[in-house]
């Protein structure tokens, strides 16, 4: 029987939910005691797999200063620190969905309020 966490959004059972928060906090510790390190030395020293510790990079559960290798920009490759988009992309992306509904909100807006020249009222002439 699989357990759903609702903070981590993982399928663990108590035992190993209870593991991972463990690990976690031996991760967190070293990392604000030494946060320079990379993450093969976070790992060496807290004796946590450096796939979890790039799972927790990736759902934002730690930050870690300087590029540790552990995961790049899912839409350039680039080196991040943390979810799964650089900031640039991430920019790029909310500036597209911005322009996108902008676009939307002007041409539903021409539908509704259309311009004096397309009603077919009368026009006086100065």
């Amino acid at each position: 029987m699989l357990f759903r966490n609702v903070d981590t959004h993982n399928n663990l059972c108590p035992e190993c939910k209870k593991r991972d928060d463990d690990s976690y906090k031996k991760v967190t510790e070293y990392i604000s005691e030494n946060p320079a390190a990379d993450g093969e030395t976070i790992s060496i020293a807290t004796g946590v797999d450096l796939k979890t510790i790039k799972r927790w990079v990736v759902e934002k559960r730690i930050t870690i200063a300087g590029n540790l290798g552990l995961s790049t920009c899912r839409t350039c490759g680039e080196p991040i620190y943390e979810g799964r988009l650089c900031d640039r992309c991430k920019n790029s992306l909310l500036n597209g969905y911005m322009r996108a509904g902008a676009k939307k909100a002007a041409s539903e807006s021409a539908k509704i309020n259309p311009s004096p020249a397309h009603t077919g009222g009368m026009h006086f002439l100065r």
